[in-house]
C-alpha cells in the first residue's frame, strides 16, 4: 500500500541482519527506511516505540519487537499520524479561539489570560492530546 495515500497500519519485518524481507507499506515503492540505531536499540532492549517521518508529508508511529523464531529479526507496526495531527490542529484552533474569545470578553487583550498565571497553555493542551 502507498503510504502517501493510505492511512492503514502497515508491518515491515526485517531479518537479523537488519534488512527488509517483507512489507505492506511502501513510500514511492520502496520500503521507507527506518531511521539509524533503532533496529540496534531493539536489539538490545527488544521492543522500541518510535515516530519518523520517511517522507514529506508523512509522519509514522510504530513499535518494534525482535523475535527469535526462524533465524531472528524485528517485526515493525505502524501506522500513520496524519488522523492524530489532523485533530491535535483542529484542538488547538478550537483552544486558541475560545481563548481569544474569552479575552475579548472580559475586556483585556488576548495575552491577558497567558498573564493571569497560565504561563504554557498550549503546553497543556499537547500534554492533553499526547498519546
Amino acid at each position: 500500500m502507498d503510504l502517501h495515500k493510505s492511512l492503514q497500519p502497515f508491518l515491515i519485518v526485517y531479518n537479523r541482519e537488519e534488512k527488509s524481507v517483507q512489507s505492506t507499506g511502501y513510500v514511492n515503492g520502496q520500503v521507507p527506511p527506518l531511521p539509524q540505531g533503532v533496529l540496534g536499540f531493539t536489539r538490545q532492549h527488544h521492543e522500541d516505540c518510535i515516530t519518523w517521518q520517511p517522507a514529506p508529508g508523512i509522519r509514522i508511529a510504530a513499535v518494534v519487537v525482535s523475535y527469535g523464531g526462524n533465524g531472528g529479526g524485528y517485526v515493525l507496526a505502524s501506522r500513520s499520524l496524519r488522523v492524530v495531527e489532523e485533530r491535535e490542529s483542529s484542538l488547538f484552533n478550537t483552544v486558541g479561539h475560545s481563548l481569544f474569545e474569552r479575552s475579548v470578553a472580559l475586556g483585556g487583550h488576548p495575552r491577558r489570560v497567558v498573564a493571569q498565571g497560565q504561563k504554557d497553555p498550549c503546553g497543556a493542551v499537547r500534554r492533553l492530546t499526547a498519546g
